[in-house]
């Protein structure tokens, strides 16, 4: 076996590694995206009797933001990844001017 083959099985294991994570990623960021969807659909329906869901999902899309930075994060997309960070603290901010307002 040659050095070349050496690093490539080494570097075909680790885009399989960082494949199986931004795959449980996708499914975590899936699952929240479905959670705003419901949360957005229930302000809609009834904005004075559930104000209070304005927290959850800015909760929902914040981690959903966060969990996509990780993503790139791995991928070696830095600007990306500084980009959604950035947008997760900011919704995280959100979420806790919203429960301090409504709750």
């Amino acid at each position: 076996m040659s050095f070349s083959s050496k690093k490539r099985s080494r570097n075909e294991r680790r885009v399989r590694n960082v494949n199986s994570v931004g795959n449980a990623l996708d499914i975590i960021n899936l699952i929240l995206g479905i959670l705003v969807i419901i949360f957005t659909f229930i302000i809609v329906i009834n904005l004075k009797k559930n104000e209070k869901m304005f927290a959850p999902a800015f909760l929902s899309a914040s981690l959903m933001n966060i969990c996509m930075g990780i993503k790139y994060y791995k991928r070696h997309e830095i600007i990306k990844s500084i980009a959604l960070m950035i947008a997760g603290i900011f919704l995280m901010v959100m979420t806790v001017i919203s429960f301090m307002a409504f709750w």
